[in-house]
């Protein structure tokens, strides 16, 4: 069964990049630019998780996780996040594994780094 991943990410070019490596990997990809778009995505239908990252325009991933668990997530359970943060020291790291992400992914992303990162949540 191949796996439904949502990346919600605001810049093209990286939800791109990381849509092939998921695709390479096996795994169906579809594309939210922000975390409003995430949230209408996950009223209708539920990924099998999620790759987030963590300085979204307009509503950042913390925010977006939070407002997720505080209305879809009081009905059912979250998907597994992969929370993407641009250095280990992002302050928003440890609220995001509080509120739901179960790994985080530090850039640069690479195919190997998503590939443990699924493995991890998949288990």
């Amino acid at each position: 069964m191949k796996k439904k991943i949502l990346i919600i990410h605001d810049i093209r070019e990286e939800r791109k990049k990381i849509k092939a490596f998921l695709e390479g990997l096996g795994c169906i990809a579809d594309e939210a630019l922000n975390g409003e778009q995430a949230f209408e995505y996950c009223m209708s239908r539920r990924p099998d998780a999620m790759v987030v990252y963590s300085k979204l325009q307009n509503q950042d991933g913390l925010s977006f996780l939070k407002l997720y668990h505080d209305t879809i997530g009081q009905f059912q359970k979250l998907p597994p996040v992969i929370f993407c943060i641009d250095d280990k020291k992002d302050p928003n790291a440890e609220p995001a594994l509080k509120d739901g992400a179960k790994v985080l992914l530090v850039y640069p992303l690479t195919v190997k780094k998503i590939d443990t990162c699924l493995k991890k949540i998949f288990v």
